[in-house]
């Protein structure tokens, strides 16, 4: 009787901990945004939102800021198009951010 108290207890404080969680909205840095490495025809339904660009030290960093900087500025974006990737000491990606889904 006492190990079902136990489990029942457990049970319950993690269903109501899942309750809260499931009402907190994620920041940009928590959702997930596709990197598309080239405007495709898999974009042709998309709503276009608009440019966006961010700058790092290297090209992989800068396109990881792309998403970031889509996501802030328009937080509907769920898929942002590289443009082109361009720098010497300072790479800067540019992109247009969509809405997709």
């Amino acid at each position: 009787m006492r190990t079902r108290h136990i489990v029942m207890t457990a049970l319950l404080a993690l269903l109501v901990s899942l309750a809260n969680t499931s009402c907190v909205s994620l920041t940009p840095e928590e959702r997930d945004i596709t990197v598309h490495t080239q405007v495709t025809n898999l974009l042709d339904d998309c709503e276009k939102l608009g440019p966006v660009s961010a700058e790092s030290i290297d090209p992989d960093a800068a396109i990881q800021k792309l998403r970031k900087v889509a996501l802030t500025k328009y937080p509907e974006a769920d898929s942002v198009a590289v443009i082109e990737v361009s720098g010497t000491f300072k790479e800067r990606a540019n992109g247009i951010a969509f809405k997709c889904w």
